[in-house]
């Protein structure tokens, strides 16, 4: 049975991220996932193209070899127990969870914060301390986000929980209560 992509991500997030603790790098191992993250993230494709048919085993060999020739312990062994398997493109989902893993142990909290324009440095700061005050954390790391689309405002996502200040949001709550207030005349 293939397991999903979440579910491989929970599972070889957690393990690496508690052999990182085990062995007490688990800021270094955080460091050096970030720069594993940026490479797959600049090149989207990557992951995709590691585990499935497009290249032989002979070029996907070698391409990992290109990335991990970079990486040692930990991370190196990881990347390579996660080619194999033919994973490489739930390598995000991992980096993502041992993330989750490591800011919750460290109290932090990772707030995706959508803005119709970018924050200014003040705005950021001020933003973070409220919603790290607010959920209960230490310290909150901004995800920022630009969809002008919103009008005006901000929508906060923590933990899976969506605060919606938006311009938008706030007109769609109007015209329903506008419509509700209708119907009701008309069952009067």
């Amino acid at each position: 049975m293939k397991l999903d992509k979440y579910t491989v991500g929970k599972r070889y997030g957690k393990a690496i991220f508690e052999l990182a603790v085990e062995n007490n790098n688990e800021d270094s191992i955080f460091e050096t996932l970030q720069t594993v993250k940026g490479i797959f993230t600049e090149n989207s494709d990557l992951g995709n193209i590691l585990s499935d048919d497009r290249l032989n085993q002979h070029e996907k060999r070698s391409l990992m070899d290109t990335i991990n020739h970079n990486y040692d312990g930990l991370v190196h062994d990881a990347l390579e127990v996660i080619f194999q398997y033919e994973r490489m493109y739930d390598i995000l989902m991992i980096i993502e969870e041992f993330e989750k893993e490591y800011y919750e142990t460290k109290g932090i909290v990772s707030a995706i914060v959508t803005t119709t324009v970018p924050l200014t440095q003040t705005q950021k700061q001020h933003l973070a301390q409220a919603i790290a005050t607010r959920f209960g954390y230490k310290r909150a790391e901004l995800i920022e986000e630009i969809d002008p689309s919103i009008i005006g405002g901000v929508i906060i996502e923590v933990n899976h929980q969506v605060i919606d200040g938006s311009i938008k949001n706030k007109f769609e709550q109007l015209k329903k209560s506008q419509y509700m207030n209708a119907v009701q005349k008309e069952q009067i």
